[in-house]
């Protein structure tokens, strides 16, 4: 089998103190350093394989990919194996290689872009502290002031998200729709999608008065269980809005 040589050069030092993380590098994880850790004592050793990239600053080495890497390679006294990046990348770009090398979580995303002080992901990870939907409905809210689709298929919002392109359109009608289902918070599945839709879609035909439906449901709370779709929940809510009366209502 033939083997042709690279160009790219891949550099070893011990200097530590020379390299440096650059805002936007995701937050170091225990749980993995001791993964990897345990490996390498147990003679796994994979650290010269996969060289961390770094791009100069001044006569430092800034991280780009392989945070994780080096602090084990410090932590271990081990030599920190790299590769010089020479075009300045960036931050979308950074995003995307750590993200390509390691499957980055939506949390990263956000920790990567607001450190470098982007609003926009501020102010999604203040609305998810609050409320503690998942991403996908908070991104699907602050975006465009609906709960999304049932399904939560937003491949160019999710697309947006991740290169931090994400922009809060509609923080008002977010947090509004927001505070419209903590009223059903005694609820287990509040915070769920198909069920806020349920409500959103309740409250636009404009039928029933959101805060009559919040009677009814703490009257009759054991009557609403989890539903497979917001359709479903329409009709239990449409149960439960119907209790007591002769006149069938209609809520949809």
């Amino acid at each position: 089998m033939d083997h042709k040589k690279s160009n790219v050069v891949v550099y070893e030092s011990t200097n530590y103190s020379k390299f440096s993380m650059i805002n936007g590098n995701r937050a170091l994880n225990e749980h993995k350093i001791k993964r990897i850790i345990t490996q390498i004592e147990h003679g796994n050793d994979m650290l010269r394989y996969y060289p961390i990239q770094v791009h100069t600053k001044g006569i430092g080495l800034e991280i780009l990919d392989g945070q994780h890497r080096f602090f084990i390679s410090k932590e271990l006294n081990r030599p920190v194996y790299y590769i010089l990046v020479s075009e300045k990348k960036p931050m979308p770009e950074i995003a995307n290689v750590n993200s390509n090398v390691e499957k980055w979580k939506a949390n990263d995303f956000i920790n990567c872009y607001t450190k470098v002080g982007n609003k926009n992901y501020k102010q999604l990870q203040e609305f998810l502290d609050k409320y503690r939907f998942s991403v996908g409905v908070c991104l699907s809210l602050l975006d465009n002031g609906t709960p999304g689709s049932s399904t939560g298929g937003h491949a160019e919002l999710t697309e947006k998200f991740q290169q931090g392109k994400f922009v809060v359109n509609k923080m008002n009608e977010a947090v509004e729709i927001a505070e419209m289902a903590k009223q059903f918070e005694k609820f287990k599945n509040w915070r769920g999608r198909v069920f806020i839709l349920a409500l959103y879609r309740i409250r636009e035909a404009k039928k029933v008065d959101i805060a009559d439906l919040v009677v009814a449901f703490h009257k009759n709370m054991d009557m609403l269980t989890e539903q497979a779709t917001f359709k479903d929940y329409i009709v239990k809510f449409e149960q439960i809005m119907n209790i007591g009366k002769r006149k069938r209502l209609i809520i949809t």
